[in-house]
């Protein structure tokens, strides 16, 4: 059996373990599903039995909704602007600027057969 050497592609130019995708598609449903059951839970808060509208519990089970309900949405948010904000301080390699490493790149994608080639942006490090 053939050893592959650094820097070869896998045969047939694969890049990704075949479980992959199958369990991209479960997590996919599974938020799907978390977000379905934080909605539900809000959309019946407000009919709590009356015992526990004003107990422990019906403070606590309203707390959690509240929480989920803003920190999903904000965890999306947060990443993004993260991404962007990334982005927006970096400069992206092109032919034009910072042509060894953009070459390099692009060597790179053709070994390893990718179909295109990726963005790749270029930060500067911050000491603080």
């Amino acid at each position: 059996m053939a050893q592959r050497t650094r820097g070869e592609a896998s045969p047939g130019g694969h890049l990704r373990h075949p479980a992959e995708q199958p369990v991209y598609v479960l997590m996919v449903i599974l938020n799907v599903l978390i977000i379905v059951v934080i909605l539900w839970f809000a959309r019946f808060l407000p009919f709590l039995p009356a015992r526990l509208k004003d107990s422990g519990w019906g403070i606590a089970i309203r707390s959690a909704v509240l929480a989920l309900l803003l920190l999903v949405p904000g965890l999306i948010i947060g990443r993004e602007v993260q991404r962007a904000s990334t982005r927006g301080t970096a400069v992206q390699l092109s032919p034009s600027q910072y042509t060894d490493l953009y070459d390099t790149a692009t060597d790179f994608a053709t070994r390893l057969r990718l179909r295109r080639r990726p963005q790749i942006y270029l930060a500067t490090a911050t000491v603080r």
